[in-house]
């Protein structure tokens, strides 16, 4: 028991105190570190909590579907409208049209020149004379006015000063003989004294009337409104309409002026008198046969079901955009090793000038799928499209089924495409780059990775791990040659451990991003066509891609019968596009 007792504290110091080997670090426990050579890595966003993997819906059982129209139709049915027939005349019902009359206004009255004469005379001379003395003072000597009143031109020739001589007589002087008199004095200004001559006129206002002085206007307003008094109506009231003259002249002593004005007359027998609708129609029923073709044409949007299909789901995962260093700087390096398996082999070799220098290269954010397309979406895919059994559509060939590495075939009995047992998880092979684009379009508008795209996923987007290669920490280079380390054993299937075949998706480590297989395995498409200074001359762009030169296209990421070398994330290969082999898949991408 005692010696239980001693030996207790000892395994506890044994066990206990053992320094455990800290944990691989995965990308979601990312947290930038220093290398053993003391290079500082760039510092990344951590991707702790970063939910990158998602699950898409590529093919729906429910989907809208046009429906094209172009039908004839040929009616013939018979109706039995209601019909009312008036039983009432017209003119009892219809509206009368408005009646108006014509009449004068009364708008300006004037006096003739006889009645002016007649009733305001003309002053004679000798009384202007004596109204003019009668204005004189005593202390008054001499008065001067000139005359010009065309009453006195008869009387005088020129303008005279009217005096009076030291015997008390009135005399009529010429204005320039007056100078000699003394005492000379006005009686007011020249237009309280002037008599101003009055041109002739047919007609007269009472304003007029009333400014001429030479009348005798006494009692002037009276008579005036007597004579108006006479007429029977004044200014502002209607007369009858006379068309034959404007000016009408009621008698020698009066004018009127009118002008013409129309007045709606109103009369009570005129108006419609409300009926009840008994009275106005009677309804009946007749009969009506209506033959007709009508011509549809058009296209309809249905949304249907398809109860015998399934919804078709893929692993994806985003991939946030940002800058990255495409391609390569190594040249005769052999700091880093690649391990396969047990042995270590050192990659100091000229890599292909077609990825050299590294380039600066701008990537917008997609979604990339996390394994390489399998053998059961392409037959599920070939199935939906209408392949036929060659897995051809019309001229377009998309894959080699007669191939024993193809693992597809057609079952007549079930009437689809479908995968043989055991290799439904495995990638697809022997598709060439037309059969994998179109997969990737026709499954929700996808489409083959770009170059760019496909290298900046496998590095790990932002994730990357990165360390600086100058003093002014500017310029960097990736710390990991394959999609997720510098060991390709734990990350792919090549020549080293494939034993000689493909194998399924999934089986190795992920890289930074969660994506597996994209080094090792087979080989896979890009949409680009192949150019090898395409990216070089497009340093600094945003979401290049090559689509000018040769149906050649690239693919990469190396396959399970190459060396470790050919798998480096940045290797590039490529083959026309109508062609396929057994080591070359792809994997899907969208926006």
């Amino acid at each position: 028991m005692k010696k239980c007792v001693y030996l207790l504290p000892l395994f506890l110091l044994v066990f206990g105190c053992k320094t455990q080997k800290p944990p691989e670090p995965r990308y979601v426990d990312y947290v930038p570190f220093f290398d053993h050579t003391g290079l500082e890595f760039l510092k990344s966003p951590s991707p702790k909590g970063a939910e990158l993997d998602t699950l898409v819906c590529i093919w729906s059982n429910i989907r809208k579907e046009k429906v094209v129209f172009n039908e004839t139709l040929f009616i013939e049915h018979d109706f039995e409208p209601p019909e009312a027939n008036l039983i009432i005349d017209l003119e009892l019902i219809n509206e009368k049209p408005p009646l108006f009359d014509t009449l004068s206004r009364v708008t300006r009255i004037r006096f003739t020149a006889n009645m002016v004469d007649t009733y305001f005379p003309v002053i004679s001379d000798s009384f202007k004379i004596s109204l003019l003395f009668e204005q004189l003072s005593p202390s008054s000597v001499v008065i001067k006015s000139i005359l010009t009143d065309s009453t006195l031109l008869p009387l005088v020739s020129l303008p005279v000063t009217i005096v009076v001589n030291r015997e008390g007589n009135m005399e009529l002087m010429p204005v320039e003989n007056t100078h000699s008199w003394k005492g000379m004095a006005n009686i007011g200004s020249p237009s309280d004294t002037a008599i101003v001559a009055k041109t002739p006129k047919n007609y007269y206002t009472r304003d007029e009337i009333m400014a001429d002085s030479t009348r005798d206007l006494a009692d002037a307003h009276a008579i005036m409104d007597g004579v108006i008094a006479d007429l029977g109506y004044t200014v502002g009231d209607t007369i009858p309409y006379e068309p034959e003259f404007q000016s009408i002249k009621v008698d020698s002593f009066l004018c009127v002026e009118t002008d013409t004005v129309i007045v709606e007359v109103f009369d009570s027998s005129r108006i419609v008198k409300q009926r009840p609708l008994d009275e106005l129609m009677e309804e009946t029923v007749g009969k009506l046969t209506v033959k007709d073709t009508i011509r549809i044409r058009g296209d309809l949007e249905f949304i249907v079901f398809h109860p015998d299909e399934n919804d078709v789901f893929i692993d994806m995962v985003r991939v946030r955009g940002g800058t990255f260093q495409m391609g390569s700087n190594e040249f005769g390096r052999g700091e880093i090793t690649a391990y396969s398996g047990n042995s270590a082999y050192n990659q100091n070799q000229r890599f292909d000038e077609d990825e050299r220098p590294a380039y600066s290269i701008d990537v917008s954010g997609f979604l990339i799928s996390k394994y390489e397309i399998t053998n059961t979406l392409y037959a599920t895919f070939m199935s939906l499209a209408g392949c036929d059994s060659l897995g051809n559509i019309g001229y377009l060939r998309l894959i080699d089924l007669r191939s024993r590495d193809t693992k597809i075939y057609w079952d007549k009995r079930e009437g689809r495409f479908i995968p043989e047992k055991g290799y439904e998880n495995y990638p697809v092979v022997n598709v060439t780059w037309d059969g994998a684009q179109f997969f990737c379009n026709f499954m929700r508008g996808g489409r083959l990775p770009s170059e760019a795209e496909w290298e900046y996923a496998a590095k790990g987007g932002i994730f990357a791990l990165k360390y600086y290669t100058d003093q002014r920490i500017k310029s960097y280079d990736y710390y990991q040659r394959y999609a997720g380390g510098n060991n390709l054993a734990e990350l792919g299937w090549f020549v080293d451990n494939s034993r000689g075949y493909c194998h399924k998706v999934g089986g190795k480590k992920p890289n930074l991003l969660g994506i597996h297989d994209m080094c090792g395995n087979v080989w896979e498409w890009c949409y680009d066509k192949y150019n090898a200074e395409f990216y070089k001359r497009n340093n600094d762009s945003h979401d290049p891609m090559c689509l000018t030169g040769p149906d050649v296209r690239v693919n990469r990421g190396g396959s399970w019968s190459n060396d470790a070398m050919y798998c480096r994330v940045t290797n590039r290969n490529y083959l026309r596009q109508g062609s396929c082999n057994k080591f070359l898949g792809f994997r899907y991408m969208r926006k």
